[in-house]
């Protein structure tokens, strides 16, 4: 964030991880004990920081994008699984 935001590092910390948990605004700032309005704020900070980076990913795969088949799985190994082989 910027440095003239108001919240502690360890405050942010705990919006972003109320964040995460999938709470809403006003569920966070009841949790949390900050202001609703503070949350709602933040929160579509965290979105449109979201959303930037993934259209920062989605431009690197614009075009045609091709798959090698033989990087699928690990070969197979034959006979029981978990018999030890001497």
């Amino acid at each position: 964030m910027n440095k003239k935001n108001g919240l502690s590092r360890y405050r942010q910390r705990k919006l972003v991880s109320l964040f995460c948990a999938d709470l809403t605004a006003t569920q966070a700032a009841v949790v949390g004990g900050f202001n609703r309005n503070t949350v709602n704020r933040y929160y579509r900070i965290f979105r449109e920081r979201i959303h930037d980076r993934q259209r920062a990913l989605m431009a690197q795969f614009s075009g045609t994008v091709e798959v090698d088949e033989s990087d699928f799985g690990a070969t197979r190994r034959r006979g029981d699984p978990g018999s030890k082989r001497r």
